[in-house]
């Protein structure tokens, strides 16, 4: 595959009267670029009409175009490196006739076409294609340079600056976006002979621009720390063209870099050192793995600790924070209670147990506390207790989650502002860092933080260094939830580590038990019966996969709105891959039920979203009409609009505030009709919806479906066999998360 430039002196590349950047995607083998034209190849210029289906990764395409001699538009499949809607092409290829969807023209190669004729470059330029151009700066800019206007605004673009209207700044953007049109495509094609797709092509030029090929020959395992989306094995097989050692100390470096990053992904903090070897040695295919490794643990890049038997292997920065979190954990539990804690114990208001009263009694007294509990037991009562005790005081108490939608809950519940613990802790611009640290601590006596089970290691050791000496941590969480999706295993090590008092409430209140989706969750933990009933707990028998797609399609659309009074219905899968994965439901259940829109790289204006990774530049306006710094994974919300010609999209996140995404930012986004179980952490909805279709032992475990059933608030309905549910229900299996934060308490417990 190879681009040329049409020569201006052959009068065949103008024949047409146009100047062109040509994408052959089909060359016989031997012959050179545009040489292998079969006697059926058809050749169509015209505009693209609509984009109906792209696949950023790889480029493939469906659009609608129309042709400039034609009435009708004709719909094309096929791979294009960079396409948007208006834009010109002349296409190389044969028409087909598909089974399904009629006749198609599949295409072969293309070229970006700039028409030559200048009422036809003058109204092409018109449609916004260029940013910065419109029709009335089109006429202007055709009226000045004729049919040179493209070779002008490439070449010599300060001298658009002759046009009224258009200053120096505009006229380089303008050069700019032109030069890049085709420098970049340039660019991108010799990225795909390394199996490198167009976006994520598109991504590598972004941040090298012209020192792409200097990086990809002398370091290409540097876009793997550089560039989302880039892995080993991409990086490697550009190595490996390039023509790197295969025992080369870089590629082992960044081979073992590499398998630690995914282990933390997996939810680990460190991996034992016989099976990072091992895998290794597997992914490496070098015996010089050992070597390597044990050069990194001298110079600091990793960090090797023995635990027994068995020696684990950090990244170093990974290991610095877990000991750190121990160190501060343990200060703060050492702390001193207040002299009157009794006296102001007994005069609060309120109707709680012997259990709840000790569970307040606990929080005057220390300076850790952890309080757990099952849904229904009283954990929200208990907390607005303590935090009333606490007031009394005449303490300052700051609230807050993991989540917006957690803190949304948890003001809610308690009548105080809680914020996400990334906005108490306050976005550093520019940084990934924390305006409160240890030399800016928070302004607090009690600092409460709910839904903990969420807690990674990285964030509560950013929580831990803000909180101020003398002040006291209180972390209310369920237990039995699923871990963070972050690395580390912070609530459940804690606890083990028997470091602090852990008080945990099981009775389930008169109000509570009541609801099935509350007694059959506890069910759940204790191995009991359930009760697959018609109250607030409903069950669905499907056995195959497009039984499970279609009853789940209508309950959402159709039939539980109606039933509930609830419009929005939030499906939640155990995985994100395969039939019934979140992935798969959120393209179906956004036909069903947001269908006609045009769409922008798969989305519509009222889709609702989630945010997917931490940005810590992205700007927000919050509901108070200021602006933040800040958007965070599992943020969630729904499109309001969206500008083709401006290229941007505004969402409405659910705690109120708003963001803007530029299109090239629109990978940080994903439908959000249908989630994972672990992306609805810490949130609640009214109506849930589960599909249960796969059974993988170390994933789809109790603590899934446990995690799931308590996300419902108001009725839950089980899509699958009672059989597959039953055994999801029995598998007790905790997939293994290698972690150290309780070894290092135990160890200064025991000092």
């Amino acid at each position: 595959m190879q681009f040329r430039r049409a020569n201006r002196d052959n009068p065949a590349d103008l024949a047409d009267g146009s100047l062109r950047l040509i994408c052959i995607s089909a060359i016989q083998k031997g012959g050179k670029a545009g040489e292998f034209l079969p006697d059926t190849m058809e050749q169509i210029t015209g505009t693209v009409d609509k984009i109906r289906f792209r696949n950023e990764e790889n480029g493939y395409t469906i659009l609608s175009f129309e042709p400039d001699h034609e009435e009708l538009p004709i719909t094309v499949v096929g791979t294009f490196l960079r396409v948007d809607e208006k834009e010109r092409f002349t296409l190389h290829g044969i028409y087909t006739n598909h089974p399904k969807y009629g006749k198609q023209f599949k295409l072969d190669f293309y070229e970006s076409d700039f028409p030559d004729n200048v009422k036809l470059l003058e109204e092409y330029l018109g449609r916004g294609i260029i940013k910065g151009i419109g029709k009335v700066r089109a006429k202007s800019i055709v009226k000045k340079f004729g049919a040179d206007a493209i070779q002008v605004m490439e070449h010599t673009p300060e001298r658009l600056t002759e046009i009224p209207g258009i200053g120096k700044r505009l006229a380089e953007l303008i050069g700019n976006r032109v030069k890049e049109r085709t420098v970049m495509q340039e660019a991108m094609l010799k990225l795909t002979k390394y199996g490198i797709g167009p976006s994520l092509g598109a991504k590598i030029w972004k941040k090298y621009k012209e020192d792409t090929f200097h990086v990809l020959q002398t370091n290409p395992y540097q876009m793997i720390e550089d560039i989302d989306g880039v892995s080993f094995k991409t990086a490697d097989k550009i190595a490996m063209e390039m023509d790197m050692p295969k025992d080369s100390a870089r590629r082992i470096r960044s081979g073992i870099l590499f398998l630690l990053d995914q282990i933390m992904l997996s939810g680990s903090v460190c991996c034992p050192k016989g099976q990072l070897l091992n895998n290794a040695e597997k992914l490496l295919g070098s015996e010089r793995v050992e070597k390597v490794l044990d050069t990194m643990n001298g110079s600091g890049i990793i960090t090797s600790v023995l635990r027994g038997d068995t020696e684990y292997i950090y990244k170093a920065a990974i290991y610095a924070k877990e000991v750190n979190c121990a160190k501060m954990f343990a200060e703060l539990s050492r702390k001193t209670p207040a002299d009157d804690a009794e006296a102001v114990i007994r005069s609060l208001n309120g109707n709680l147990d012997e259990v709840q009263m000790g569970a307040v009694r606990t929080a005057a007294e220390s300076g850790l506390m952890v309080l757990t509990g099952g849904p229904g037991v009283g954990k929200t009562t208990t907390t607005n207790m303590i935090i009333q005790y606490f007031i009394k005081s005449k303490k300052t108490v700051l609230l807050a989650a993991p989540t917006g939608k957690a803190a949304k809950r948890m003001t809610e519940a308690t009548g105080m502002p809680a914020s996400t613990i990334h906005r108490m802790l306050g976005i550093e611009p520019g940084t990934q860092g924390f305006s409160h640290n240890e030399y800016n601590p928070l302004e607090a006596d009690v600092v409460i933080i709910d839904e903990t089970s969420m807690l990674d290691l990285s964030l509560a050791y950013s929580l831990l260094l803000a909180i101020p000496p003398d002040a006291r941590l209180i972390l209310v969480g369920d237990r039995n939830q699923l871990p963070s999706v972050g690395a580390g295993n912070v609530l459940a090590d804690l606890i083990a580590s028997k470091i602090c008092p852990v008080v945990e409430l099981t009775k389930i209140y008169r109000q509570a038990a009541g609801s099935d989706i509350i007694r059959n969750a506890h069910s759940i933990l204790t191995g009991g019966s359930i009760t697959l009933s018609n109250r607030d707990f409903f069950f669905k028998n499907c056995d195959t996969a497009e039984e499970i797609k279609e009853t789940v399609l209508h309950y959402v659309a159709d039939s539980l709105p109606a039933f509930t009074g609830e419009k929005e219905i939030q499906v939640l899968t155990p995985l994100k891959v395969r039939e019934v994965g979140s992935t798969n439901m959120n393209l179906l259940l956004q036909e069903r039920l947001n269908p006609g829109k045009e769409d922008v790289k798969g989305f519509r204006e009222g889709d609702r979203v989630i945010h997917i990774k931490n940005n810590y530049i992205m700007k927000k306006t919050l509901p108070n009409g200021k602006v933040e710094t800040g958007i965070f994974n599992g943020d969630t919300g729904k499109i309001l609009s969206i500008d083709k010609e401006q290229e941007y999209v505004d969402v409405l996140f659910d705690d109120g505030c708003k963001a803007r995404y530029e299109f090239e930012g629109l990978s940080q986004l994903n439908l959000a009709y249908a989630l994972t179980v672990h992306k609805s952490q810490g949130s609640e909805y009214p109506v849930v919806v589960m599909p249960l279709y796969d059974y993988i032992p170390d994933i789809t475990t109790m603590n899934l479906l446990y995690t799931g059933i308590t996300r419902a608030k108001k009725c839950i309905v089980i899509v699958g066999t009672a059989q597959r549910f039953q055994k999801i229900a029995k598998n007790f299996r905790k997939g293994a998360r290698y972690t150290g934060l309780q070894d290092e308490l135990k160890e200064i417990a025991a000092r």
